[in-house]
């Protein structure tokens, strides 16, 4: 059986050193090279994962939330649903506000007149909803709305939204918004943020980065995969050796 997913909370149990992002990344990794699960959406598989991990210790509204989800699927209407995601989404615990996003994208991807919610939640009141947005959001969406979404949130008001854009667009290798990205350089007055565009923008432009490693006679490649970065060392101090372009490439088929 390959590896199960991780909601949040057990991310953060299991790897309480790894930066969320990573977390995922590990899961995601783990799940998608699994073949027992390829037949379902990666929302559905998220979700399935969240009632499996239901808790009966503590309130936990995932459940209810599950139900209207398992009621739609069956026929019945989507605002119940859409309803209680939204409270989760703005209030609720990791595990809730990750349920409450991946069951909304759900509805948005079996029924594209949903998709509207999703592009509102750009425009919350709340800047932890708008930056969770940029994390949480689905890939299976197409590339036209996911870059109205992201270049909508490149332009939020809160620099933490900003920066969570950024690297979120760079992590899933989305080139398209690398003109967005440059056009916010020439104006970013937020140091932070500023730090994060010349980090990722060279990363994006050229899909690895090159780099002297610690260990003598070696350099360290850092390669964008679509599902986030991973690295390794080559024996060469020849940044334009032909083994850099290789590695590049095995990074990218077994990151």
């Amino acid at each position: 059986m390959p590896p199960e997913y991780k909601t949040q909370g057990e991310a953060k149990e299991e790897f309480p050193l790894m930066p969320k992002w990573g977390a995922l990344i590990c899961s995601a990794s783990c799940l998608i090279n699994g073949s027992a699960t390829q037949s379902m959406r990666w929302t559905e598989r998220i979700i399935a994962a969240h009632k499996r991990s239901l808790s009966e210790r503590r309130p936990d509204r995932r459940g209810n939330l599950i139900t209207r989800w398992e009621r739609w699927r069956e026929g019945g209407g989507s605002e119940p649903c859409i309803e209680k995601a939204l409270e989760l989404v703005a209030d609720g615990n990791a595990n809730e506000k990750e349920l409450g996003f991946y069951v909304m994208e759900d509805l948005a991807l079996n029924e594209p007149a949903l998709r509207a919610h999703i592009s509102q939640l750009a425009h919350h009141r709340l800047a932890d909803v708008r930056r969770s947005l940029a994390f949480y959001l689905s890939r299976e969406f197409p590339p036209k709305f996911q870059g109205a979404v992201y270049g909508t949130l490149l332009r939020d008001k809160a620099a933490s939204v900003r920066v969570q854009t950024i690297t979120k667009i760079v992590m899933i290798y989305f080139k398209p918004l690398l003109p967005e990205l440059r056009a916010l350089r020439t104006h970013e007055l937020n140091g932070k943020v500023i730090d994060e565009l010349d980090y990722w923008i060279p990363l994006l432009e050229v899909g690895y980065r090159v780099q002297p490693s610690r260990t003598p006679g070696m350099l360290d490649v850092t390669a964008l995969t679509g599902d986030g970065i991973a690295s390794r060392s080559v024996a060469t101090t020849d940044p334009n050796d032909p083994e850099i372009l290789r590695a590049v490439e095995e990074l990218r088929s077994h990151p």
